[in-house]
């Protein structure tokens, strides 16, 4: 009996005064060694002694409208009140599925009904300029609607960030999305009983999460036996789910929380008595890491994507190549060879070419000298020289062939004389004085 009477009494008292707007319902390696940034954060989220409206309980819970399918702060309200000055470590820690116990929302006293709600995120509203911590909640007369947590209900309702510790994300994430189906439902007034049925009408706030979550084959309720059957007749209420041994507190008003890296795996977060050790909650920093939004730290991702930038100290063997994200390996040369000159395509290194020359030889029009070219592009004229035989007779030029009369006349219009007069060159126009494979030098000029 006293607990129907709670029932009865939850959430009509609990909200001494609110402000409503109409609410849409909307659906929502390498030589670098590994960097890492190794901290350790305290956060003390304490009152504000500034805030001079702390001591009321006239804390108002708003039911956002929703704008081009985003939730914004209501506009007729003190700037002021969405401040986080003071609180900035709240917008930090809490993350998405967070679960947020109000003991003090019935009457001030911990320990009486309260209040559940669950954290959608971080938002940024854009008339105002500011982030704020979005919720899903249902409360009376707004219904299931979205809602904000700002400092000033934080703070005098003695709010605690309660924490899954068992539970994936794809599950949390679930359950969130059967709760954005209740969107825009009524509140439930008679709360002596409860129901996991999607189709019913109204929805009280703790009722609304541990339907939710009963969906997802995790029961909260002190009187749930486990089996996914339940007691319709049997309410549940918020400081039930706050018993849930599946959660932890991680943000509680006037508790010291500290968040330190625990390894490469995860950090441990120590609120007040309560210690929880969780994987890190990783952000994309840049292409090549990832920081965890906790404690800072950062771990390389799969692979770096090198070939930004090169530099190579004069080594012929091996340059550096960077990433954007400055790591930096040393990766071999690859050359092209050009008059007798190596260079590398990536980083420019250049060297001069142990190369042994393979000439091709072409006697020039002119009559007195020939240009020679090797496999390797280098090329030069040079002036023929002839030799004459012993015993008299025509002169041939010793490194293109070209013969000329001992009276110096060009024997055949200035080449080799062979059959019918012309000059014996190879496809590409020059004398082969050896023996190569002509397709390997189909790129050098006449």
């Amino acid at each position: 009996m006293k607990k129907l009477l709670l029932m009865f009494l939850v959430c009509l008292m609990a909200f001494t005064s609110f402000s409503v707007i109409t609410v849409n319902a909307q659906t929502e390696n390498d030589s670098q060694e590994e960097v890492v940034e190794s901290t350790t954060s305290e956060v003390v989220i304490g009152q504000n002694e500034n805030n001079t409206r702390s001591g009321s309980l006239n804390i108002e819970y708003f039911a956002l409208e929703v704008v081009n399918g985003n939730p914004v702060l209501p506009s007729d309200e003190d700037p002021s009140l969405f401040d986080y000055t003071g609180y900035e470590d709240l917008l930090k820690y809490v993350k998405r599925g967070d679960i947020i116990y109000e003991p003090n929302a019935l009457t001030g006293i911990e320990g009486s009904v309260g209040h559940i709600a669950t954290v959608l995120g971080v938002v940024h509203d854009a008339t105002f300029d500011q982030d704020f911590i979005l919720l899903l909640e249902s409360f009376p007369p707004g219904g299931v609607s979205y809602g904000v947590l700002y400092p000033e209900r934080y703070t005098v309702l003695n709010d605690v960030v309660k924490r899954f510790t068992n539970v994936s994300d794809n599950v949390i994430e679930s359950a969130i999305s059967w709760m954005m189906g209740q969107m825009g439902k009524g509140y439930d007034y008679w709360v002596f009983d409860k129901s996991a049925d999607a189709n019913d009408s109204d929805w009280y706030c703790s009722e609304l999460v541990w339907a939710a979550y009963y969906h997802q084959g995790i029961y909260m309720d002190t009187n749930d036996t486990g089996d996914g059957t339940y007691n319709a007749n049997d309410g549940v209420l918020p400081w039930e789910i706050n018993q849930y041994a599946g959660l932890i507190n991680v943000l509680q008003y006037n508790e010291d929380t500290t968040v330190e890296q625990n390894g490469i795996v995860g950090h441990k977060i120590t609120c007040g008595e309560t210690i929880y050790v969780e994987e890190h909650d990783y952000y994309t920093l840049n292409s090549c890491y990832e920081k965890c939004s906790y404690c800072n730290y950062m771990h390389q991702k799969t692979s770096h994507v090198y070939g930004h930038r090169f530099t190579n100290y004069n080594n012929p063997d091996y340059h550096y190549t960077y990433c954007q994200c400055g790591a930096s390996k040393t990766e071999s040369h690859t050359f092209v060879t050009a008059n007798s000159i190596n260079t590398c395509v990536d980083c420019g290194y250049s060297i001069e070419s142990e190369h042994v020359h393979s000439y091709f030889y072409k006697p020039l029009s002119d009559g007195i000298s020939h240009s020679k070219k090797c496999s390797c592009g280098y090329s030069v004229t040079l002036r023929c020289i002839f030799q004459t035989p012993e015993g008299g007779g025509t002169a041939t030029c010793v490194d293109c062939g070209r013969i000329r009369t001992a009276g110096g006349g060009i024997i055949g219009g200035g080449g080799i004389f062979g059959i019918g007069g012309e000059e014996q060159t190879n496809s590409l126009g020059y004398v082969p004085t050896v023996q190569l494979d002509e397709n390997l030098f189909y790129n050098l000029n006449n």
